[in-house]
């Protein structure tokens, strides 16, 4: 897990101080309410991260390239309402996803937990995907479209790519280090 905060902290450090008006971490008994909501333990990478620093405030620099890291509510707000739109289209004809990796559903996947966002388009920690996917890679998806695309292995690896991508970067003041994760090959 020491990784995990080494990698943090570095992408932070590349920030001007207050830029990303990180939120002071979330309670033990809020990350235990957003687990009982999803029915299912956070991955351990984004429980410790949550617990340092609970997401950003909607001002400031986004974090994670062109999205906003999501604190323990706000994922727990997204993950109710896209469970409420996913039954309510689920007889539509939504675009399929078109990542092999990814879970091939016609609209966002219960087995999906936010971390980030921008617009209609999110960032996921994928804990359902195909044969060819792998548990607890990080999925974009793109609510417009309806389609999904892997970007990184896992949180950890999202984080490296962040740091490398940020690193090629000019910083922003309004958006941060804004970059698209397809400039790195997965």
């Amino acid at each position: 897990m020491n990784q995990i905060i080494a990698k943090f902290d570095e992408l932070l450090s590349l920030f001007p101080a207050g830029s990303l008006q990180l939120k002071q971490g979330a309670s033990e008994t809020g990350l235990s309410d957003l687990e009982a909501m999803l029915q299912t333990p956070l991955p351990d990478s984004l429980r410790h991260l949550l617990s340092n620093s609970n997401g950003q405030k909607e001002a400031g620099a986004t974090l994670l390239g062109q999205f906003r890291f999501l604190p323990a509510e706000i994922v727990s707000d997204d993950y109710r309402l896209h469970l409420k739109y996913s039954q309510e289209i689920k007889n539509t004809d939504a675009a399929t996803l078109h990542d092999n990796r990814v879970l091939r559903e016609k609209t966002w996947h219960p087995g999906w937990i936010s971390i980030g966002r921008i617009f209609n388009n999110s960032l996921f920690i994928d804990q359902a995907p195909t044969t060819n996917g792998r548990f607890g890679q990080i999925v974009i998806w793109n609510g417009d479209d309806c389609f999904g695309r892997v970007v990184a292995r896992d949180f950890e690896h999202l984080l490296s790519r962040t740091l490398l991508l940020a690193k090629q970067t000019t910083f922003d003041a309004e958006l941060g280090f804004s970059f698209q994760y397809d400039s790195l090959p997965i």
